[in-house]
């Protein structure tokens, strides 16, 4: 048997683009809103309507009259 004196040589390159898949990227989409931010959200906003509930219920609902001090 006759044995190839010849020696493959292998260059390690990048393979070049396919024209298919640059041409089939999917564009980037928004991010939708997270459970988590949506729940802290409704979180704040409930505290919020219970801080307002509770001024509501000290003062009888009404505003309070200017005292002294402040005027």
């Amino acid at each position: 048997m006759l044995q190839s004196t010849q020696s493959r040589i292998q260059v390690n390159q990048p393979l070049p683009d396919s024209a298919f898949i640059s041409s089939n990227v999917l564009a980037a989409r928004p991010v939708p809103l997270t459970t988590i931010s949506k729940s802290g959200r409704k979180r704040i906003a409930t505290m919020k309507a219970q801080e307002l509930h509770l001024q509501k219920k000290a003062t009888g609902g009404r505003k309070k009259a200017p005292t002294e001090a402040e005027n």
